[in-house]
């Protein structure tokens, strides 16, 4: 499965390596349906998930290099909003502790693969 790929130089990869950004990390995780009548708390992960893969696409349409790494800083931030939500859920017991560790996994992945690209286009031992 891949986890990141982009068009941009930077990242490198196909066109539509963004699409398996969000949904991966969503679409391995617990069947919503099955979880009747609290499908409500899943409405702001789901949004969240599919914001990592809508915001990683404008990434690599970046003009410059600010533009690529202001617009990959809001990447981050997604990602590890989705990774709050998807630990919040499994600490809730939405579903199975099991379910959760494919989509734990892969959206720290994402936000390890993020914070380290963000490190590479500011400069090695640069804060973010």
């Amino acid at each position: 499965m891949p986890i990141v790929r982009g068009t941009n130089s930077q990242l490198g990869g196909d066109e539509e390596s963004h699409q398996a950004v969000g949904p991966d990390c969503y679409s391995s995780g617990p069947d919503i349906a099955a979880v009747s009548g609290r499908s409500h708390y899943w409405t702001p992960t789901l949004r969240s998930a599919t914001s990592v893969a809508a915001n990683h696409r404008t990434v690599c349409r970046a003009r410059s290099t600010a533009d690529f790494t202001s617009k990959l800083g809001l990447v981050l931030e997604v990602a590890d909003e989705t990774l709050f939500w998807l630990e919040l859920l499994a600490d809730a017991g939405m579903a199975r502790r099991d379910q959760f560790r494919l989509p734990l996994d892969e959206a720290n992945q994402l936000v390890s693969i993020f914070v380290a690209s963000l490190r590479t286009i500011k400069g090695v031992n640069s804060a973010i």
